[in-house]
């Protein structure tokens, strides 16, 4: 899309909403159960959570707040599964509403690690499968009225116990779009860093490389996850996520904007 006969290519806000929800949104954590510290004295790892986040989008063409109910459920060792349905309030241009978004799957395999529900390891590790459903309002800007499927190809490296790296390449694609409502095709190489301290305390730091290939620009992203386990039930979570979009090889162009997402997070274990 141009916003103008001077401008460059950049991402929109419902572009930019997709392409988060694609790479740095799918919030479905894992846990390796070698990262903590035996201190711990946790007997079993979590199975089942549910999350309660609350989400502000800032865009130069819109800002949206979010918050979803999302349920992480890690039965089968190197699998983990979850569903979130989110409920958004939105000013994206010239839309202004709010109500229940777009439903999130995700599906995750890490054959080299073991996987649990703990809050601490961020979603689109290892391999696996997303995808968006377009159970929000497209005229209200609570939805993006496309399904998407986001493939992604990753490991899991441990450098030492409680360092982890985790190297992945996704590719996120809309299909079913509602007329009018454009397409999403995106790529995406990310290298994400977790550090993990008793099981209690993780910061987690992921740039990224985002080429919207319908489109035809690319962006630099990154977040930064700070979060706490107060107690065995109850954890925290703060996410900070920059996405500076609308790069192009092009001397001409105006520079790229930058669009900013917080997430707060509170975890809590439903079974071990």
């Amino acid at each position: 899309m141009m916003e103008a006969d001077t401008r460059m290519p950049r991402f929109n806000g419902s572009l930019a909403q997709a392409l988060l929800l694609a790479l740095l949104a799918f919030q479905a954590p894992a846990i390796f159960a070698q990262t903590g510290d035996s201190e711990s004295g946790d007997a079993q790892d979590p199975t089942h959570r549910l999350d309660f986040g609350i989400d502000w989008f800032d865009t130069p063409s819109g800002r949206r707040a979010s918050s979803a109910l999302r349920y992480v459920w890690a039965p089968l060792g190197s699998h983990s599964f979850s569903t979130a349905v989110p409920f958004s309030d939105t000013t994206i241009a010239d839309n202004d509403g709010s109500g229940i978004g777009d439903l999130q799957l995700r599906y995750n395999y890490a054959p080299s690690v073991t996987l649990t529900a703990s809050p601490w390891v961020p979603n689109s590790l290892g391999m696996g499968l997303g995808l968006v459903i377009p159970t929000g309002d497209v005229e209200k800007g609570t939805g993006s009225g496309q399904w998407v499927a986001a493939p992604s190809v990753g490991w899991v490296i441990v450098l030492r116990e409680g360092l982890l790296l985790l190297p992945q390449g996704q590719y996120s694609r809309s299909f079913k779009a509602e007329q009018g409502a454009g397409q999403l095709e995106v790529a995406a190489v990310s290298f994400g860093l977790l550090y993990v301290r008793n099981k209690r305390f993780w910061v987690n730091f992921t740039p990224a490389y985002i080429d919207d290939l319908e489109q035809e620009v690319s962006g630099l992203a990154a977040k930064l996850i700070l979060g706490l386990q107060s107690t065995r039930r109850l954890g925290l979570s703060l996410d900070i996520g920059v996405l500076r979009n609308g790069i192009a090889d092009d001397a001409t162009a105006v520079e790229p904007e930058v669009d900013h997402r917080i997430t707060l997070k509170i975890h809590w274990v439903v079974k071990y």
